[in-house]
C-alpha cells in the first residue's frame, strides 16, 4: 500500500532509535540514574473541590409605541468534586488508584413580559443535576524474580437529568406544558496481565545531583559527595515528597528542613550561609524535573470490557378536544438504549533508559487484537403509541499496532529539549446490521505517524527561547462491500496536520 511505503522512513528512524536504545556507546562516567530505586512509600490524599455561581439579569426595552417590555432571567449553580488518590510502591508491589465523584446542580427561571393590556408573557423554568463516579487502579504485583500480575480496574458510571417548565401567554394548541431529558451510563473495563521487570521513577535522584552540584560550586559543601551521598539523598527527597500535608507553607518548610538534616548527617554541610538555603529553596522549586525513569517491562494478557447506556427524552402537552374547551395531556418519548462488550488481546513493551544524566531515551512497542460487538437500539412513541422502532447491530474485530521512541535533552534545570516520533497502524472489519435488513460487511484502515518536537531553552538570564512543532500524516481507508451483484464501496483519505509555535523573551533591562 502506498501510504504505507511513505512511512517506511519514519519507521526507520524509530528502529534506529531502538537500537541506540540499548548500544553500550552512550554509557557514561558520571553518576548513573539507573543505580536508583525507590524507597518503600504509600501516599494518601483526599480532596474535595466546590464551587458556586448565581447570575441575574434584568432588562427593559420601551420601542415606539411606548411599550415596556420587561425580561427577567435568573441562574444558579453549584459543582462539587471529592477526590481520593492513593499511590504505593514497594519490591513486591506498585501502583496507584484514583477515586472520584462529580456533583452538579443547576437552576434557571427566564421571563419577560409587557406592561400594556396585551397578554403576552414568556416564562419558563429549568432544572438539572449529575452524579458522575470514577475509578481506576493500576497494581503490580511482584515475585521475587521481578515478574509481575498486573490488574487494571476501570469503572465508569454516570446519570444526569434535567427538566423544563413552561408557562406562555396566549396558549397555542398543543402546548408544550414541560420536558425532561434522563440518561444514564455504565462502563467496565478489567486488563488482567502477566509481565516481567519493573520501570523506576528517578527524577529524585537528579534532582539530588542538581542540588549537591548546586552547593559544591557555591562552596556550602565541606567535601564532594559521592554516590552513596547522592542515593541517600535522593531517597530522602522521595520519602518527604510522599507525606501529606494540609499546608503548602508547613509541607514547603518541613521538606527543607529534612534535606538540611540528611546532608548535614553525612557530613557534607559546610558553614551555613544565605546560599545554602537559598540554592536548596531554588532546586526544590525549580528542577523537580521533567519525569525521569529507568528500567524496562513486558506485559501480556486479556481486556474485557463492558458498557451501557440509556437515555431518554420525555416531552408533555396539552390540547383541545375537537374544539371543546377541555384539555387533554399527552406525551411524546424517545428512548435510545446502547450495550456494548470487547475482549482485547494485548502485549506491550516499555523502556525507559537514562543515558547519562542529561540525555534520556523512552521506547514503547504494543500489539493488539480485540473483538467488539455492539447494539444501539431506539424507540419513538407519540402519545404513548410505539411508532417507529430501530435496531443497529455492529460487529467489529479489530488489530493495532503502535511503535515510538522518544529522545530527551535536560543539560540543566532550566532547558529541555525532545523529540518523539510515533507510528500506528489500526485495522477494523466485520459486519453492520440494520433491523432485519441483510448484514454489511465492511472494514478501515488507519496508518497515523508523528513527528514532535519541543524545546525550551535558557541562552541567558536575559534570552530565553522556546519552540514547539508537531506533524500528524494520517491516511484513512474505508470499504463497504458489495452485495448481490453490487460493487463495492471505496472511500481513502489523505490528512497532514503541520503546527510551528515559537517565542523569543530578550529582556533589554
Amino acid at each position: 500500500m502506498q501510504s504505507l511505503k511513505q512511512y517506511s522512513g519514519l519507521f526507520t528512524v524509530i528502529t534506529l532509535s531502538f537500537i541506540l536504545l540499548f548500544s553500550k556507546s552512550f554509557g557514561q562516567n558520571e553518576f548513573k540514574l539507573s543505580d536508583y530505586q525507590n524507597p518503600d512509600y504509600t501516599y494518601h490524599a483526599l480532596d474535595l473541590g466546590f464551587g458556586l455561581q448565581s447570575d441575574n439579569i434584568i432588562n427593559q426595552t420601551v420601542d415606539r409605541q411606548s411599550v415596556k417590555q420587561t425580561s427577567h432571567q435568573g441562574a444558579a449553580s453549584f459543582n462539587a468534586s471529592p477526590t481520593y488518590h492513593v499511590a504505593k510502591n514497594n519490591v513486591h508491589y506498585q501502583g496507584s488508584t484514583m477515586l472520584s465523584m462529580n456533583l452538579s446542580g443547576a437552576w434557571s427561571r427566564f421571563t419577560s413580559e409587557n406592561d400594556q393590556g396585551i397578554n403576552s408573557r414568556t416564562k419558563n423554568r429549568s432544572g438539572s443535576y449529575g452524579v458522575n463516579l470514577g475509578y481506576y487502579s493500576t497494581n503490580r504485583y511482584y515475585n521475587s524474580k521481578n515478574q509481575f500480575i498486573e490488574l487494571i480496574p476501570m469503572v465508569h458510571a454516570g446519570f444526569n437529568y434535567f427538566g423544563q417548565k413552561f408557562d406562555n401567554k396566549p396558549v397555542t394548541y398543543p402546548e408544550r406544558d414541560w420536558n425532561r431529558s434522563r440518561s444514564g451510563q455504565f462502563d467496565l473495563a478489567m486488563a488482567l496481565m502477566l509481565g516481567k521487570g519493573r520501570i523506576e521513577a528517578v527524577q529524585d535522584a537528579r534532582l539530588a545531583v542538581y542540588i549537591l552540584e548546586d552547593l559544591q560550586k557555591s562552596g556550602d559543601l565541606s567535601k564532594q559527595a559521592d554516590s552513596d551521598d547522592i542515593l541517600a539523598l535522593a531517597y530522602k527527597i522521595t520519602s518527604v515528597k510522599n507525606k501529606r500535608y494540609f499546608d503548602a507553607r508547613l509541607r514547603k518548610i518541613a521538606e527543607i528542613n529534612a534535606i538540611d538534616s540528611l546532608i548535614a548527617s553525612r557530613g557534607l554541610k559546610n558553614t551555613s550561609g544565605a546560599s545554602y538555603y537559598t540554592l536548596l529553596n531554588d532546586n526544590w522549586d525549580h528542577a523537580n524535573g521533567p519525569l525521569r525513569s529507568a528500567g524496562q517491562r513486558f506485559s501480556f494478557g486479556l481486556v474485557p470490557q463492558f458498557s451501557g447506556s440509556n437515555h431518554t427524552d420525555t416531552y408533555h402537552y396539552y390540547d383541545t378536544v375537537s374544539g371543546i374547551p377541555l384539555n387533554q395531556h399527552y406525551s411524546n418519548e424517545n428512548k435510545y438504549q446502547t450495550g456494548a462488550w470487547g475482549l482485547d488481546l494485548k502485549a506491550t513493551y516499555q523502556c525507559e533508559k537514562p543515558v547519562s544524566l542529561s540525555w534520556q531515551h523512552s521506547g514503547m512497542a504494543s500489539l493488539a487484537y480485540g473483538l467488539y460487538h455492539s447494539r444501539n437500539q431506539i424507540h419513538i412513541y407519540e402519545k404513548n403509541v410505539l411508532i417507529t422502532e430501530q435496531e443497529n447491530i455492529d460487529n467489529t474485530p479489530n488489530a493495532y499496532g503502535i511503535i515510538s521512541h522518544r529522545v530527551g535533552y535536560y543539560p540543566n534545570s532550566r532547558t529541555s529539549l525532545s523529540l518523539n516520533a510515533s507510528l500506528a497502524y489500526s485495522r477494523y472489519w466485520g459486519d453492520s446490521q440494520y433491523n432485519q435488513n441483510a448484514k454489511i460487511k465492511n472494514g478501515r484502515q488507519y496508518v497515523d505517524g508523528v513527528l514532535q518536537f519541543n524545546c525550551r531553552y535558557y541562552v541567558s538570564p536575559q534570552v530565553r527561547f522556546s519552540i514547539d512543532y508537531l506533524a500528524d500524516y494520517r491516511y484513512i481507508r474505508q470499504v463497504e462491500y458489495g452485495s448481490q451483484g453490487s460493487n463495492d464501496i471505496i472511500n481513502s483519505s489523505n490528512n497532514f496536520l503541520s503546527q510551528l509555535i515559537a517565542s523569543l523573551t530578550y529582556s533589554i533591562f
